[in-house]
């Protein structure tokens, strides 16, 4: 089967992972034919498969798997080149999960996030039968990671990896360039408490709603430059506020009981996302740590709560990233690089190995024309069995005369 049918084939599946456990119990089946897809590839390559579930325990059939999360493992040799995603999708119409081929496109949910790169990936193990790769791929990427998706599998191996791994390819981010770090997420949950009141007499009362929509308002500003530099740009701007600068976007808001009385509750969800160099400045806001006596305390009257919290990270290794750039311009894809203000599973390997970040050339991710070039696919498919059966560390890595890149994303020509 080429590389484009098997990302067809998973396309058809409908694997659509949702946060109401029960719910993803019942497609059970559909994503057990999903697993099982690639459970063949993997034993071809000679791998050994196993199952993650919810309590981090192992299976050796999908179907014995009683949480409704999972991940799936291939584990040959030692984990030197680990190749990590997902395969689950997020909604669409029905006709999203025809797949179609129009032209050089191939249109279906999930050609670009992400089951058309899982296909290469696992195309690409199953040509090869390359030695020493592991892989790991999970069914609720989308819905955040829950117990028994990637964050259960590297909890489980974490020293092993940190033993071995030479690097972690995770293609979820960019589009045909080489991403070269991704923002941290923290979701914070903003509570307000004011005292009920006659809504005809405000005065005798503490509106929590008003209280907690101006102590967003002033949030929003201090994170965008207000006392000016307390946080600033991230180093080597792109100029670019989604990408240089903290961002701040409430999610949810929600409080109040009754159409004539002052509310005595209120809450938010705030989406955060920063630079690993701004972290600790974050921090220190939402302890109400104060930089300066110029600094007012931003969440007086609230109770701040941390929801979760997935961490950033910066390519460090210029190695890792030449070399990948050599591959790439030898199957001849386009050689670009970006930061993502995006996350995905990779950060939970930040401090593990060195991160590879890269997929074919695709858009409208999540849209309603989600679409991946086909050759791109099939050359990111070349792409994938290359770093697979070439090891990093062991490759002598030869000036090509095309660019360095230093920690932040500098680019350098030569």
């Amino acid at each position: 089967m080429s590389v484009v049918n098997l990302a067809m084939e998973l396309g058809k599946l409908k694997m659509v992972s949702s946060k109401d456990p029960k719910e993803q119990f019942a497609k059970k089946a559909t994503f057990a034919a999903g697993f099982l897809m690639l459970e063949q590839l993997f034993k071809s390559a000679g791998a050994d498969v196993f199952y993650i579930d919810g309590k981090g325990d192992k299976h050796k059939q999908v179907e014995s798997v009683e949480t409704p999360y999972k991940t799936i493992v291939a584990a040959k040799g030692n984990p030197e080149k680990i190749f990590t995603g997902h395969i689950d999708v997020v909604p669409g119409n029905e006709s999203q999960f025809e797949p179609k081929q129009e032209e050089d496109k191939l249109i279906m949910r999930g050609a670009c996030d992400m089951l058309a790169p899982v296909a290469a990936m696992a195309h690409a193990f199953e040509e090869t039968k390359a030695d020493n790769v592991w892989f790991a791929l999970s069914d609720s990427e989308e819905i955040g990671e829950m117990p028994g998706g990637i964050i259960t599998f590297v909890k489980l191996y974490e020293h092993l990896l940190k033993q071995h791994a030479e690097f972690v390819c995770d293609p979820d981010g960019g589009n045909g360039e080489i991403v070269l770090g991704q923002k941290a997420v923290k979701l914070i949950k903003l509570i307000a408490t004011g005292k009920n009141a006659h809504a005809s007499k405000p005065s005798q009362g503490s509106n929590a709603i008003l209280l907690l929509a101006q102590q967003i308002i002033y949030l929003n500003q201090f994170l965008n430059g207000s006392p000016a530099g307390f946080i600033g740009v991230r180093e080597g701007s792109t100029n670019s506020h989604d990408v240089d600068d903290v961002t701040s976007t409430v999610v949810t808001f929600n409080g109040g009981k009754q159409k004539n009385q002052v509310p005595a509750y209120a809450q938010a969800e705030v989406d955060l996302r920063f630079w690993p160099e701004q972290e600790k400045k974050i921090l220190a806001i939402l302890s109400n740590t104060h930089f300066g006596s110029d600094i007012l305390s931003i969440f007086s009257g609230i109770n701040v709560e941390e929801i979760f919290s997935i961490p950033g990270w910066i390519a460090k290794d210029t190695k890792q990233i030449e070399y990948l750039a050599t591959l790439m311009h030898k199957f001849g894809m386009p050689v670009t690089q970006s930061l993502s203000t995006g996350n995905s599973d990779a950060s939970l390997f930040a401090d593990i190995a060195p991160i590879l970040m890269v997929r074919p050339i695709s858009a409208n991710q999540h849209g309603p024309e989600e679409w991946v070039d086909t050759l791109s696919l099939i050359a990111f498919n070349r792409l994938m069995g290359a770093l697979m059966t070439d090891a990093i560390a062991n490759n002598t890595f030869v000036n090509t005369g095309m660019y360095i890149v230093d920690s932040y994303g500098h680019h350098y020509g030569r």
